[in-house]
């Protein structure tokens, strides 16, 4: 067995140097690399430009009052701090009334500011990973950029691409992943652990998983300072103190007889209830191409059961087997616990709503952060083999190719059933539009809300104000 120590053994990272895992590669063959990660971003801006529909869609008719406020002039900023559900949106919803009022509520405008957070995501995790990978002298795997693409831009999380208020998550996501980004390199730069802190702010008031961020950044710092022999009480200390104010203020005023945490959940009245939604929910990127089926739910448990397990055994054989210092692998470390926390934090409210909802499309943005990390932590792994063995070129054992094989088919699999389930609800939706535009059948409103009399009202909002899909009448 080597040991790989990070400060001692290696220098620090150098993007062009000539380490002994560093193959020639071909002009061709680097310009195919290049191009792969884009194709999933590439299609699925095209199913935005194709798909999307001018109309509200169930939770962004709950805006509808909000905005009717602004236009009259009795909108308060303190109408943001309301809560909604047990989230306090307060960032995504000052974006939103930007781009409703520059737009008069296009939703499109909405839909390609979620990919752009989405895009900024999954480019924040290549700049970190790569880094890591170079700690440890490392070079980057060629389908590791590809992998993440095809996690962060699937079309298994269809709600989220095409309901412009699910911007609050692509904003908690986006801010996890750039905060602990600067949190692996706080304890030589103040500004990087400030950093950290803003976009701890923003995470913790636009989506409540965000109170996740603190406890679990508190342990990276804790672990940098251990692993780089820092004393670093100072930050620690200042970082629970952050995270204590910032929990107090979130939870000051707050409408607990709203939120689902206030009602009788599954998990206190069988433990087993609670535990397979969180293992469905973990495996939901990659099983909810069966969510209409009987076995769905079951699928989508062991597949969440073999993501924690992949998780866990990957970290023990970076850490324990090959003594990777925990230094270089905190920050995919810190993104699967995240994805953990937040299947934890959503049963406690939702899992006596049965298995099915824990394969909801809403949910799988947080849930492909364990499959992210796993898939880095395997691009560690084999590069790390590949060093210590003196191989010029990395590889993947049999039994880790098969695994990376099947859960590449899942996930195509889950993204048609997502490209299948868009198609269907734009044709409904338009149908719905059609329907508020020119009155028919009131049943067709049915898709857009579970209440059509709300539909109806709110929708002489839309009418007297042009916005959405009433937006053209004022140029008339």
């Amino acid at each position: 067995m080597r040991r790989i120590e990070i400060m001692d053994k290696f220098p620090p990272p150098v993007f062009n140097s000539t380490s002994a895992s560093t193959v020639k590669v071909l002009p061709s063959r680097r310009f195919v690399i290049s191009v792969l990660p884009l194709l999933p971003i590439v299609y699925l801006q095209v199913l935005i430009l194709w798909f999307c529909v001018d109309v509200p869609f169930w939770d962004e008719w709950d805006f509808v009052p909000f905005l009717g406020q602004v236009y009259q002039g009795t909108w308060s900023i303190w109408d943001v701090w309301k809560s909604h559900n047990e989230h306090r949106i307060v960032f995504p919803e000052l974006v939103l009334l930007t781009l409703a009022w520059v737009s008069h509520w296009n939703k499109l405008y909405e839909l390609l500011a979620n990919s752009l957070l989405a895009i900024g995501t999954f480019l924040v995790l290549l700049r970190y990973t790569i880094q890591n990978l170079h700690s440890v002298a490392v070079e980057k795997s060629w389908w590791l950029p590809c992998v993440i693409s095809l996690l962060m831009f699937s079309l298994n999380q269809f709600e989220n691409w095409f309901m412009g208020i699910q911007l609050c998550v692509f904003l908690n996501v986006f801010s996890i992943v750039a905060g602990y980004g600067l949190l692996s390199q706080s304890l030589a730069n103040w500004r990087c652990f400030l950093g950290a802190v803003g976009f701890g702010v923003i995470a913790t008031f636009s989506f409540s998983n965000g109170l996740l961020y603190w406890p679990i950044a508190l342990i990276m710092l804790f672990l940098l300072a251990v692993a780089e022999r820092k004393r670093n009480g100072l930050k620690l200390l200042l970082w629970s103190l952050i995270g204590l104010i910032i929990t107090w203020v979130y939870f000051y005023d707050f409408d607990f007889a709203r939120s689902p945490l206030a009602a009788e959940t599954a998990y206190t009245r069988a433990f087993s209830s609670y535990v397979s939604y969180v293992f469905s929910y973990l495996g939901g990127p990659l099983a909810i191409f069966a969510v209409r089926t009987t076995f769905g739910p079951l699928l989508s448990a062991v597949v969440g059961t073999a993501g924690i397990a992949t998780f866990g055994l990957l970290l023990w054989c970076l850490i324990y087997h090959y003594q990777i210092a925990m230094a270089s692998i905190v920050y995919p470390s810190a993104l699967g616990c995240y994805a953990i926390g937040s299947a934890l934090m959503t049963a406690m409210g939702r899992a006596s709503f049965g298995l099915t909802q824990a394969l909801s499309s809403r949910y799988i943005i947080f849930s492909s952060l364990l499959w992210i990390a796993n898939a880095i932590l395997l691009a560690f792994l084999s590069g790390v083999r590949a060093k210590t063995s003196g191989l010029t070129e990395k590889s993947l054992k049999t039994h880790e190719y098969i695994g990376a094989v099947v859960t590449v088919v899942l996930l195509f699999l889950s993204s048609t059933g997502g490209t299948v389930a868009t198609m269907e609800r734009a044709a409904k939706r338009i149908a719905a539009r059609d329907e508020l535009l020119r009155p028919q059948n009131v049943q067709r409103l049915q898709p857009l809300y579970p209440d059509i009399t709300v539909v109806i009202e709110r929708a002489k909002t839309l009418q007297r104000y042009h916005l959405s899909l009433f937006r053209e009448a004022r140029t008339k």
